[in-house]
């Protein structure tokens, strides 16, 4: 049973989609400061990073298929697109694992809040895996917008979590917040839509199976002069694709 079910039934009556289900510790929270470097150059660093990217791309397709029975659709209509801006649902903590095994890129970063910035070994492995903080401060911001052009340049991809906070096992898309269109836009690079979807297991020893859908690659609309309704249409244009996939794969209408 999900633990997290009465906390998100909660917020779902409060209409607060992008509230906060699992609880953060602070005390694991490592503040960013201003000599915190968005990709580290130190080889050392490089070395680990490269560790940590081979051992999920060999371990992840087993792990997820193992662990969830996962079944990917819609992967051949990416297969042209060497950089791009990933949205996926944030539904499991390890939904990082199933993007990066959904668009099989062999190098994948992943933009989140800050809390993310974790203490010790634990946060210097998820910074090496491609881990970017979003960052709060103006400064900050600059920083990221920084590392995420040079990220693009280097025709890599970057996922990022449009509903905001993790709702473990929701099946329902949530609205989306501008940042992934925002930056879609700000670098001329489409958005790959990802909706995870849960599937009832065929026996009571497994959980559920998961399935990852690559909807169509939706691209900024450069008939559109103002850049406020350039990223406003692509918004849209993401969340409907995320409710046509869910009314299509559990068969009902969102409400």
């Amino acid at each position: 049973m999900n633990k997290y079910k009465s906390k998100i039934e909660e917020l779902e009556q409060k209409k607060e989609f992008d509230g906060q289900v699992v609880p953060v510790n602070p005390k694991h929270v490592k503040p960013l400061g201003k000599k915190f470097k968005y990709l580290p150059k130190n080889p050392l660093f490089k070395a680990y990073s490269l560790l940590i990217h081979g051992f999920l791309n060999i371990v992840g397709p087993l792990f997820t298929k193992i662990a969830y029975k996962t079944k990917i659709e819609g992967r051949e209509k990416i297969k042209n697109i060497k950089k791009a801006i990933v949205i996926s649902n944030h539904v499991m903590f390890t939904d990082q694992l199933l993007a990066r095994v959904a668009v099989k890129k062999s190098k994948i970063y992943f933009a989140g809040d800050n809390f993310n910035n974790k203490k010790g070994i634990g946060g210097l492995t998820l910074k090496a895996g491609g881990f970017i903080p979003l960052g709060e401060t103006y400064s900050e911001k600059i920083k990221f917008a920084q590392a995420l052009e040079k990220i693009l340049k280097k025709n890599s991809y970057v996922v990022f979590y449009p509903e905001g906070s993790l709702w473990p096992e929701y099946e329902k898309p949530r609205p989306f917040k501008r940042g992934a269109f925002f930056y879609a836009c700000k670098f001329s690079v489409p958005v790959i839509p990802v909706f995870l979807c849960f599937k009832k297991a065929e026996n009571k020893k497994e959980k559920f199976k998961i399935v990852s859908k690559i909807l169509d690659p939706i691209y900024p609309d450069e008939n559109l002069k103002n850049e406020k309704d350039k990223i406003e249409n692509m918004r849209i244009c993401a969340e409907n694709s995320y409710i046509s996939a869910y009314e299509q794969f559990y068969n009902k209408k969102l409400k």
